[in-house]
């Protein structure tokens, strides 16, 4: 397997298994480091690789569930991981290598229903630049008109107390509303109930 095959295998598991992005606490991308879901620093791009490191490799596997790893002389390294059901992913994966470490990270593809063949580069599965969705980015607060420090609150139009605020506010929305058509079916309910009695 070359190298390039490698690095998509080792991307995969960085970002559609461990859930890892490129994308830092402050909403900035990064070429060279993965981040959780909280932004913070997990691992060097350039040290993980789980497709040479069978430390990586069984770290990844054992996350997902139970491994079972077989070596017959002359043959490649068979591997099958078999997932827990609460992880997602549900169904026994199989894979192989050359190497003990390469085959289970085609197992834990495996498993996790994702495709090697259907990526052609590492380059598609990392966060070029993070804007909102109609690509703007917003300098002051949509709410209190203040400066947007941070490239997150930039991305998202609001600050941390006033995105705090609308949504508490959209909250109080949705419960008025829920209210109103209670209060809408029991006054069609009267109605039904006074007319029935009307008509006896």
């Amino acid at each position: 397997m070359d190298h390039k095959q490698k690095r998509i295998i080792n991307a995969l598991i960085a970002t559609k298994v461990n859930g890892w992005s490129n994308i830092t606490k402050s909403g900035k991308t990064s070429a060279v480091i993965w981040y959780n879901a909280e932004g913070e620093s997990v691992h060097r791009m350039g040290r993980y690789t789980p497709t040479d490191d069978l430390n990586q490799a069984m770290e990844a596997a054992e996350d997902l569930g139970s491994v079972k790893l077989t070596f017959i002389p002359g043959e490649k390294h068979q591997a099958i991981v078999e997932p827990y059901q609460k992880i997602g992913a549900d169904q026994l994966g199989t894979g192989e290598g050359d190497t003990a470490a390469l085959a289970i990270c085609h197992a834990i593809l495996a498993s996790a229903g994702i495709m090697i063949d259907q990526h052609q580069t590492v380059d598609e599965l990392l966060a070029k630049d993070v804007v909102s969705k109609d690509g703007k980015l917003y300098y002051t607060c949509l709410r209190c008109n203040r400066p947007l420090r941070s490239r997150k609150s930039q991305m998202i139009g609001y600050g941390p107390t006033c995105l705090e605020k609308e949504r508490h506010e959209l909250d109080l929305i949705d419960l008025l509303h829920e209210q109103q058509l209670v209060q809408q079916a029991s006054n069609i309910n009267f109605m039904d109930e006074l007319n029935r009695k009307e008509a006896i």
